[in-house]
């Protein structure tokens, strides 16, 4: 039906007018390397069960408890990880328990929008936590006034940091130029341009993301240079 194409971020994306639907607020500040935002904390989880599984803060997933717990949401959309080492797949997250299979950043694609249609049936509250191109996609599916009727049960946007989306292929060719097996795998990272591979014996493995981009199998799904919305500028949360 092309809803995908007219959807995407990639496509036309239309950067005057999601601004516009922003508003022009006087708390909104703006910093060049990083987008917009009104303010900006550093903070953890004081949740011990969160605090063992989280990737640095925990603060995405105790956001989600605190929903939850407050009964402001009856469901909410994330990724976990499948059956297949490090392919994520969506998830809809039913209680705080399932949280918990949510935590930890996936550097592979995850099609979380997928499943909105699937929740369509009955009315509920949700809650959506993506990346910045998961959320200029649900803005712009209300810009243009789609009619999925689970688009107009979203309370919550919660949007989360990005700067590289691999495909699963490039993924496994990662960890075949760090000589580690996907399976053991433990933990993956981007910091100070690199991408780190942590693996279950504790060892430290890294690749200049400059030195990756010259490889030929290297393929993102959404380059940094193209993203326009490095911190969610077009959701309610930022979070990290």
């Amino acid at each position: 039906c092309g809803m995908c194409y007219f959807l995407c971020p990639r496509t036309y994306l239309p950067v005057d007018i999601l601004n516009m639907t922003q508003g022009n607020s006087s708390e909104i500040k703006s910093v060049s390397t990083i987008g917009h935002y009104i303010e900006v904390y550093s903070a953890r989880t004081k949740i011990k069960s969160i605090a063992k599984v989280c990737q640095d803060g925990g603060i995405t997933s105790t956001c989600l408890h605190y929903l939850f717990d407050t009964k402001q949401i009856d469901l909410a959309l994330g990724a976990k990880m499948s059956g297949t080492p490090w392919r994520p797949e969506p998830i809809v997250i039913q209680n705080k328990d399932d949280i918990l299979l949510t935590t930890g950043t996936k550097y592979v694609n995850n099609p979380t929008l997928s499943v909105l249609k699937d929740l369509n049936k009955n009315p509920t509250k949700l809650a959506v936590v993506g990346v910045p191109c998961m959320m200029q996609g649900l803005l712009k599916s209300k810009i243009y006034n789609i009619d999925i009727p689970a688009l107009n049960q979203i309370k919550y946007r919660i949007g989360i940091f990005c700067m590289e989306s691999f495909s699963y292929e490039s993924f496994l060719k990662i960890c075949e130029v760090l000589k580690v097996n996907v399976k053991d795998v433990r933990k993956t990272d981007i910091n100070k341009g690199k991408f780190f591979i942590y693996n279950n014996s504790g060892d430290e493995l890294a690749l200049n993301i400059e030195i990756l981009k010259n490889c030929s199998f290297y393929r993102v799904v959404i380059p940094f240079y193209r993203i326009v919305d490095f911190i969610d500028y077009y959701k309610v949360f930022i979070l990290q």
